[in-house]
């Protein structure tokens, strides 16, 4: 049979009718991402926290690094290891420099995703832990430290490009100190400058609360 000009057009038209068709999965393609790709994730952070003590009414800006190791069982669940070490001037405005304080939250949490299948990712997230506090008195001559359990909540947001992920999440934590197991030890001499001060290391039970903001950049296993 001899082509006609009817035929060809008929053709013409059937192939851009099927063109954009074809388009759509390849765009689709680009813009989705499946949860079961880099199930593992690692990578350091960023840590601001701030504490507020709930007897006195102040608060404590810390900041420092940290880092979490991700595993995700399922679509929507996951699990979170983390550890931060988090350095604050307690009486900065006083006396810079003579309280110093460490503290180190290691921390395991459950994780739910709102958009599992999306590089654009929300997460809840709640879990349990401990964290070791360190506070040096440079003019009283005395170190501090215990360890508290901690509780967290929050939520973040992550973007997912190729094996990177760009995440900030916000947390909020509640910590209780039980004063019976504070230790004090005396520093070295030489080590300090001891002098009249008008702060003491306080004692007794508390309980303190914070909002931690962390930012990272984390690599996909």
């Amino acid at each position: 049979m001899r082509p006609t000009p009817m035929m060809f057009l008929t053709a013409l038209s059937l192939a851009a009718l099927a063109a954009p068709a074809g388009a759509q999965p390849n765009r689709a393609v680009t813009s989705a991402w499946h949860w079961s790709s880099g199930q593992a994730e690692l990578g350091p952070r960023l840590t601001q926290l701030t504490l507020s003590d709930d007897d006195s009414g102040q608060s404590l800006p810390m900041g420092g690094v940290g880092g979490y190791f991700r595993y995700r069982l399922s679509e929507r669940l996951g699990v979170e290891a983390s550890l931060d070490l988090l350095f604050s001037d307690e009486v900065g405005d006083q006396s810079p420099g003579e309280v110093v304080r460490l503290t180190m939250p290691l921390t395991a949490s459950g994780m739910f995703y709102l958009f599992p299948n999306s590089r654009f990712q929300m997460y809840l997230l709640a879990g349990l832990g401990v964290a070791a506090h360190v506070i040096r008195y440079d003019a009283l001559g005395q170190e501090v430290s215990f360890a508290t359990p901690v509780g967290q909540l929050g939520l973040g947001v992550q973007y997912r490009v190729d094996d990177l992920r760009f995440d900030l999440g916000f947390r909020s934590l509640v910590m209780h100190r039980d004063g019976e197991e504070l230790e004090v030890e005396a520093l070295p001499e030489g080590d300090f400058e001891p002098r009249a001060v008008a702060y003491a290391p306080r004692t007794g039970d508390r309980t303190v609360t914070g909002g931690m903001i962390t930012l990272g950049v984390h690599f996909g296993l």
